[in-house]
């Protein structure tokens, strides 16, 4: 079973960081899926958008027990693009 075919992920995600702060939906996978790189697009199997340091260190927690890679993202301007998504499975995490 892939990653993205776990529901109970989306669950523990959904404990973390609130139901509304967490989503599978293409859609918002699809507008995350791009940084400002030139590394071709990667659309993450979730999108968790904590609010404190407390959800992001349960994120990154829970990210090493299921050894699934966590790529931060910032709403912040910069010239330099975010990391890119290089694993086949991976969350996304947005920070504001």
């Amino acid at each position: 079973m892939t990653i993205a075919a776990k529901p109970s992920i989306l669950e523990q995600l959904a404990a973390i960081v609130g139901a509304a702060n967490v989503s599978a939906d293409p859609a918002v996978l699809e507008k995350y899926s791009r940084d400002q790189s030139l590394t071709p697009a990667r659309k993450p199997h979730f999108v968790a958008k904590p609010k404190n340091v407390e959800e992001i260190q349960a994120i990154v927690k829970l990210a090493n027990q299921l050894l699934v890679p966590v790529v931060p993202f910032s709403s912040a301007p910069t010239s330099r693009a975010p990391p890119s998504r290089t694993r086949e499975a991976s969350w996304l995490t947005s920070v504001a």
